[in-house]
């Protein structure tokens, strides 16, 4: 009887964390409308979509090889979403080399894992090199945002920190970390607990230094 409802609690994890996921995916829409409504990208970096698609790609395949469905949809639905978004932002942006760029070193990443996967003979060790690109890429995206935390502390506002993004990433980074918890897989709990500890960050943050308008807002507003 424990064991059942310990599978039926994995279940029912694996369930509303996927869901959490698409939801957070989903939140690249909001950008992208943003450039479409002002017809160019001003600021925006590529670098979360490419990052995003790259990340998702390696999940897809580790979850492939552990043949696990909630890695396999989440993580096809990821790839689709970043790589609609990356498109967007090519359509708009003036720096399209940059993006083409970008792109291809992802795809070239990507190669060189699932190549190196398929001469290892061995199915532990190729799950263990795709888990360990697919938890560095992980870290990787979820680091992202350490230089506008820098520029939080320096400018002591908190303006710039979007905390719909950051609950959001922190409710689908603990569920994650739980669910890599049950199935003792440490390539999903390591960079989730990251991603936890980054949310925290920048939640504190947020309490430490209100959120108030720019100096040139205030300008604007003055005038």
């Amino acid at each position: 009887m424990p064991s059942y409802h310990y599978a039926d609690y994995e279940y029912t994890l694996s369930i509303t964390a996927a869901a959490s996921t698409y939801v957070q995916f989903l939140s690249g829409f909001l950008i992208c409308l943003n450039f479409m409504k002002k017809g160019k990208v001003i600021n925006e970096s590529v670098f979360p979509f490419v990052t995003g698609f790259l990340s998702c790609s390696l999940w897809l395949y580790y979850g492939i090889l552990k043949t696990n469905g909630t890695l396999i949809f989440v993580n096809t639905f990821g790839c689709l979403l970043f790589l609609m978004y990356t498109s967007i932002y090519f359509k708009y942006s003036s720096k399209k080399n940059h993006v083409v760029n970008l792109m291809l070193l992802a795809m070239i990443v990507i190669l060189l894992v699932y190549t190196d996967v398929q001469t290892e003979q061995v199915v532990e060790n190729a799950i263990y090199r795709v888990g360990l690109a697919s938890c560095i890429m992980t870290m990787l995206f979820f680091a992202a945002p350490l230089s506008n935390l820098v520029h939080v502390i320096r400018v002591r506002n908190s303006e710039s920190l979007p905390m719909p993004l950051i609950v959001m990433t922190f409710l689908v980074s603990t569920q994650w970390l739980v669910y890599g918890r049950i199935l003792r897989d440490k390539f999903i709990m390591y960079p989730n607990a990251v991603g936890c500890a980054l949310s925290v960050v920048q939640l504190l943050l947020l309490i430490k230094y209100p959120r108030r308008p720019t100096d040139l807002n205030c300008k604007l507003m003055d005038a």
